[in-house]
């Protein structure tokens, strides 16, 4: 089990992602805020408590996610790299996310770029938002549905032998 969790080397099938690591992983994400619930006093402004044991089982699984994950897209033929571009896209919606709500609690007035200097929306700049956009949801949706649903090759790749064995010697 140590080496399922924390090496990011070699393959599993998807049967196996989703039993062995995903699951029980929701399993426990539920207890935690449950415990969450059940310990600690709801802040008024939220309407939640403070996530400290979802903190800490995101920080325990943070390794764990990272290389169950890798090993997933390496059934897929894919580097476990793709998972940066997830990051990324992370990091950037936080910090659009973090400007647009800093701005707007100190009263700057906030505005799509069309908007700035009494510009007229143009064609273009909605097209490069959407494109925009579309490049984000690809990238960050791209390595998630490779992981969670679609089936690994057949036979061995240059990750190592399929996890579901070769189907010549299923047969035998």
């Amino acid at each position: 089990m140590f080496g399922f969790l924390f090496s990011p080397y070699g393959r599993i099938s998807r049967k196996t992602y989703w039993l062995n690591f995903l699951l029980p992983y929701i399993a426990i994400t539920i207890v935690a805020t449950i415990l969450d619930f059940a310990i600690f006093e709801i802040n008024p402004e939220t309407g939640e408590p403070p996530p400290v044991f979802q903190g800490i089982l995101a920080l325990i699984a943070l390794w764990p996610s990272i290389a169950t994950t890798t090993k997933r897209l390496h059934d897929r033929g894919m580097t476990g790299w793709w998972q940066a571009a997830q990051a990324a896209v992370i990091v950037a919606l936080a910090t659009a996310a973090y400007w647009y709500y800093t701005a707007k609690v100190a009263g700057a007035p906030i505005a799509l770029p069309t908007e700035i200097a009494d510009q007229e929306p143009s064609l273009l700049a909605d097209a490069v938002l959407i494109m925009g956009g579309a490049i984000i949801a690809w990238l960050f949706l791209y390595p998630l549905i490779n992981a969670l649903f679609l089936r690994g090759q057949a036979g061995p790749n240059k990750y190592g032998d399929d996890p579901l064995g070769h189907p010549s010697d299923t047969f035998k």
